[in-house]
């Protein structure tokens, strides 16, 4: 394959980005209709992001720690995370992710537009997910498949491990679980 118009092999980067939880305030667990967005009491935000080049080792990750002067003025601000992802993803002629279309790309859109980044140009986007779609595989999810397909897989992880690298300091409960941060 080659990008058209010209000789070369296309650009390819796979990525993956992370989002904290959206943290609301509610009176109780069922029967609610909606939860009205000034119930919101901490948006989501993107805290961090791994990018990988096809056929590059290296593998980047992209954190809002690695801005610290942002994070200690405010650790939601993923300004630092959208503009590198965004440069990155300017220079890919395909890009890579797992439920991408509906996840990750309008979650990095919905925030190049809060911190008014003008868009890259748009890639060939492959969504792996809705690729696996097309077969009839028993889950598709990426840990899941990976299993099915005998390839190389992260171990799961736990609630508790999302609530700390979203929350601000402090102590939570996690079910029976405490956890403080």
């Amino acid at each position: 394959m080659t990008v058209k118009g010209t000789t070369q092999s296309p650009k390819i980067l796979a990525w993956d980005v992370e989002t904290s939880y959206l943290l609301t305030a509610v009176f109780q667990r069922f029967l609610t209709n909606a939860i009205p967005f000034s119930s919101v009491t901490q948006d989501w935000f993107m805290f961090c992001a791994a990018v990988q080049w096809l056929h590059e080792d290296k593998i980047q990750l992209i954190s809002i720690l690695d801005d610290k002067k942002r994070f200690d003025k405010d650790f939601t601000d993923s300004y630092y995370v959208i503009k590198t992802l965004r440069d990155l993803i300017d220079e890919a002629d395909i890009l890579i992710a797992h439920n991408g279309d509906h996840f990750d790309w309008k979650k990095f859109k919905a925030l190049l537009i809060k911190y008014k980044i003008a868009p890259p140009r748009k890639p060939i986007l492959i969504d792996t997910y809705k690729e696996s779609k097309t077969a009839q595989f028993t889950s598709g999810k990426l840990g899941d498949l990976a299993i099915q397909l005998s390839l190389p897989h992260k171990a799961h992880s736990e609630p508790g491990d999302w609530l700390m690298a979203t929350l601000p300091y402090g102590t939570y409960r996690v079910g029976s679980k405490k956890i403080v941060v």
